[in-house]
């Protein structure tokens, strides 16, 4: 297998200083001539992308002003309510980011889509209060 076609089926972001060594080989990597990284990434919240899917999160009266005042993701939408509460709905394509991102805002974000990221959160909640309890 070339070392383009190994680069086509294993696309990675890496952190630098997450690499604990690295050595000198004979090998040459080429980009491949129809590598996108604005494509592949295009999905990402953060830096983990994926298929795309779609997230729905209403943000509270009171956390509506600071999630308005800066786009999210390329894809993000804001819909207005009434109550003065937002919907930001965005096509992500990873959910553990969003799931981490999302615990940080508390009671003022509810998962309204998908069902699968709004019982991640319940859970992640759920072992949060028992390591919590143990002190």
């Amino acid at each position: 297998m070339s070392d383009t076609t190994i680069a086509a089926a294993r696309r990675e972001l890496l952190r630098w200083k997450r690499i604990a060594s690295a050595r000198l080989t004979n090998r040459r990597f080429q980009i491949p001539e129809d590598f996108d990284f604005d494509q592949l990434t295009e999905s990402a919240f953060n830096v983990i992308w994926g298929e795309p899917q779609e997230v729905k999160i209403r943000f509270s009266r009171e956390q509506a002003p600071y999630v308005q005042e800066r786009t999210w993701h390329p894809s993000h939408k804001i819909e207005k309510r009434p109550d003065g509460s937002v919907d930001l709905i965005m096509q992500v394509g990873n959910l553990w980011e969003i799931k981490r991102w999302l615990i940080g805002w508390g009671a003022g974000a509810r998962v309204l889509q998908p069902k699968e990221l709004a019982k991640e959160i319940e859970n992640e909640c759920a072992r949060l209060l028992r390591v919590a309890k143990k002190r």
